[in-house]
């Protein structure tokens, strides 16, 4: 299929001057370089770690090992508990079930099979 023209009726909303604005409200998206250079730098100073000399030499709290209590919050701690029970059914009892003695090494058998 070739080019076809548009119809004659939606013609006058292509052809717009581009002194015209056509479109309002819209966001500039020229940001001045001055302003992303220094949130640059402001993030790798953040990632940069101070080295003390040896002359500046203190006791800190990263000699004695770090405050695992820093990363403890009570309220966070959840445990997962499966549920077991379905709308209508009665409740599900799990128990181990016996499994026949000429299967105890089948998953064994099975790799070596598989890896030769």
């Amino acid at each position: 299929r070739g080019f076809t023209h548009p119809p004659p009726s939606s013609l006058p909303g292509l052809n717009i001057p581009r002194e015209q604005q056509l479109y309002r409200g819209l966001i500039s998206l020229q940001v001045p370089a001055d302003q992303v250079l220094s949130s640059a730098v402001q993030e790798r100073l953040a990632l940069v770690q101070y080295h003390p000399t040896p002359g500046d030499r203190k006791e800190t709290a990263a000699e004695k090992g770090p405050d695992l209590m820093a990363f403890y919050r009570p309220g966070e701690l959840f445990t997962e508990t499966p549920s077991l029970e379905v709308g209508g059914l009665p409740p599900l009892k799990l128990q181990a079930q016996r499994r026949p003695t000429h299967t105890t090494f089948l998953m064994h058998r099975k790799l070596q099979q598989w890896a030769t």
